[in-house]
């Protein structure tokens, strides 16, 4: 103990020494820190005036812009107006005209309404008369039958031969009785279509003009829109929007210098604002570099400090000074050591204590061990525990590196790093609104150049469509002539063919009669319906489809009459053969008889000199011709077919 004073000495002397240093080093550094903190306010003061400066000249910036594209759009805007006048003074002619033909609308509608019923009455007596001249004819031809002479049966009138007999009763057959209201029914139905043309002509000017006041009014809601837009812009901006053009354009040239002039004034702020940011951030650097300096240089004089005093507690903490210390005198220490030589006494007795304590302690010992055994279950739970722990620890430790900051970062450090993320999300948001502003001024131009485009583009489609305009106004009059060329020809077709069914149906209802295909069913009357033929049957009073009721060997002489009535009024050639080529495919022997009768009477009537030319591959149907028409001698000639020859068929003449 006596051999440990003089070092302890030398410890009290350094520690007191080392204490020295470490209160000068903690004032320096809590100076540091105020000035720190100050040099902390500062910049962000400099950062606030950067950003404020920065919003201030992006505000000019969109100013400057929206004042051009103001200046860009002051000609559609004008013209808008313009057009906008028009269109109402349009709208208001259109809704004149749109009233006057509603007003003539009901007029017209009862106009074509009090001709109906007339139109009605006059084809129901056309059809009355119609039927009973059918029915005359049919009588008329029936009567044909029982004339032998010059005298008429019915009045005994002598008409001097038999052809003339015949004669009166043909033109008896071709009188229309209902040639006046026929005409009437013309003249009706030329002043219903000339109503029925003035009404659509009305409804068609109606749609036209309602259509065309569709198109005005949303014309008119596109230029409303788009001035109200740019008066809403033109208000945003300070202007007087209900000024003339002159001003207008005055106020936005004077708005667009003062906004030019905020431009580089921002410009300037901006400038003087990062400058004065990047020093206080340099000054800011520097005190953080200072401060990190003095904290390292007091953590060496702490370090050994806490040396000196494990020194001093290792010296003070020895065993042999139990009583006395250091700084005891040597009377002290005699005194000390006997009472320590007693204390030795006394140890040896507590030791053999001690060791009957040690045996009693053994038991609860193996106690402990069984409660360590159970704890030892418990471990993989404290395990998980730990691991979620390190993975907590592996995250921030990863956030850390992300900022380029060691995994010893304090306080200090951290609040450094976030000042400069602070520092350059400012300068990023500032190069964002210049980005902005330049994407603002990039779309007004682009979108003035598509405007010129699509201007162009309606001028040069509204051209063209003026030039098709006036072709098609040119072809309108050929138009007009040749639908009124259709209507004649339509016309003319009709009255062909309903005079056709006129003198050609009863003739066609004897020769079905004579081909005696039909039972059941009343005769067959051929029909005009405007340019189309249709041939119908009743069955008890009901008016029937042949094609839907009749055999196929009924459809067949069916279209065998039609045809032979066809070829007996033909009267536009001299020459005229008919042709029947193996007309009995469907018939039975009536059928067969039948045809070979009608044949007979054709050659016989006063239709005109006829040549039927028959083929057949029916051997019956020949023989059965051969004997019939043997009597006419030389005006008969019958061939059979034999072969094929090189030169085409070969045939061979039967009979004399």
């Amino acid at each position: 103990m006596r051999d440990q004073r003089p070092g302890y000495a030398s410890a009290l002397n350094s520690l007191n020494a080392q204490t020295g240093r470490l209160n000068q080093a903690t004032i320096a550094i809590a100076a540091d820190r105020n000035r720190s903190a100050t040099a902390s306010t500062e910049l962000q003061q400099k950062s606030n005036q950067l950003a404020t400066s920065v919003e201030w000249q992006a505000a000019a910036r969109k100013r400057f812009v929206d004042l051009e594209a103001l200046r860009a759009a002051l000609g559609p805007w004008k013209a808008s107006t313009d057009r906008l006048a028009e269109i109402r003074r349009q709208e208001a002619t259109l809704n004149e005209t749109l009233r006057g033909l509603r007003a003539a609308e009901p007029a017209l509608q009862a106009q074509l309404d009090s001709n109906a019923p007339q139109q009605a009455a006059l084809e129901r007596v056309i059809a009355d008369a119609d039927r009973s001249q059918s029915e005359l004819r049919q009588l008329l031809s029936q009567l044909q039958k029982h004339i032998a002479d010059g005298n008429c049966p019915l009045c005994g009138f002598d008409h001097g031969s038999q052809d003339e007999l015949v004669r009166h009763i043909q033109d008896q057959m071709t009188l229309d009785s209902a040639g006046t209201a026929r005409t009437e029914l013309a003249e009706l139905r030329q002043r219903i279509r000339e109503i029925t043309r003035k009404l659509a002509g009305n409804r068609e000017a109606q749609k036209s003009a309602q259509a065309q006041l569709t198109q005005l009014a949303n014309d008119r809601i596109t230029r409303d829109r788009e001035i109200n837009a740019w008066t809403n812009t033109a208000d945003g901006l300070g202007l007087n929007a209900s000024a003339g053009l002159t001003e207008l354009t005055r106020q936005i040239a004077a708005n667009s210098t003062e906004a030019r002039k905020d431009i580089e004034d921002s410009n300037a702020a901006v400038k003087a604002a990062a400058d004065a940011a990047d020093a206080a951030k340099a000054a800011l650097d520097a005190l953080t570099k200072s401060v990190a300096q003095q904290e390292s240089a007091r953590t060496t004089v702490n370090t050994e400090l806490e040396r000196i005093r494990r020194g001093l507690t290792t010296l003070r903490s020895d065993p042999r000074l139990s009583g006395v210390t250091l700084d005891s005198s040597d009377d002290e220490l005699n005194e000390a050591e006997q009472d320590r030589s007693g204390l030795l006494d006394e140890l040896r007795q507590s030791h053999d204590t001690a060791t009957k304590e040690q045996t009693r302690l053994q038991g609860l010992l193996d106690a402990e061990a069984r409660i360590i055994a159970e704890l030892t279950g418990q471990l993989p739970i404290l395990r998980t525990r730990a691991n979620e722990n390190e993975q907590a620890r592996k995250a921030i430790v990863a956030r850390l590196a992300d900022a380029d900051l060691p995994e010893d970062s304090d306080e200090q450090e951290l609040m450094g790093k976030l000042g400069e993320e602070t520092q350059a999300l400012a300068r990023l948001r500032a190069l964002h609104q210049r980005v902005a502003s330049a994407e603002i001024g990039l779309d007004a131009a682009t979108t003035a150049a598509a405007l010129a485009r699509l201007e162009a583009t309606i001028a040069a489609k509204e051209k063209l469509v003026a030039e098709k305009k006036a072709s098609r106004d040119t072809r309108k009059p050929w138009r007009e002539y040749f639908a009124a060329i259709e209507k004649i020809l339509s016309e003319e077709q009709a009255a062909a063919i309903a005079n056709f069914t006129r003198q050609y149906g009863p003739r066609t209802s004897v020769i079905q009669r004579r081909l005696r295909s039909v039972y059941g069913f009343d005769d067959v009357e051929i029909i005009h319906r405007k340019s189309e033929i249709s041939v119908t049957v009743k069955r008890h009073g009901v008016e029937l489809r042949p094609v839907d009721y009749f055999s196929e060997s009924q459809k067949q002489t069916l279209q065998l009459g039609l045809f032979l009535t066809a070829c007996s009024g033909q009267n536009w050639s001299a020459l005229a053969p008919v042709f029947l080529d193996d007309p009995v495919t469907h018939f039975d022997d009536l059928n067969i008889y039948a045809l070979l009768d009608l044949i007979m009477g054709l050659l016989k009537s006063d239709f005109g000199t006829r040549q039927f030319i028959v083929s057949t591959c029916d051997e019956k149907f020949f023989q059965l011709a051969r004997q019939k028409f043997n009597y006419l001698q030389d005006g008969v000639r019958f061939y059979r077919f034999r072969a094929i020859g090189e030169d085409g068929p070969l045939i061979e003449r039967i009979g004399p």
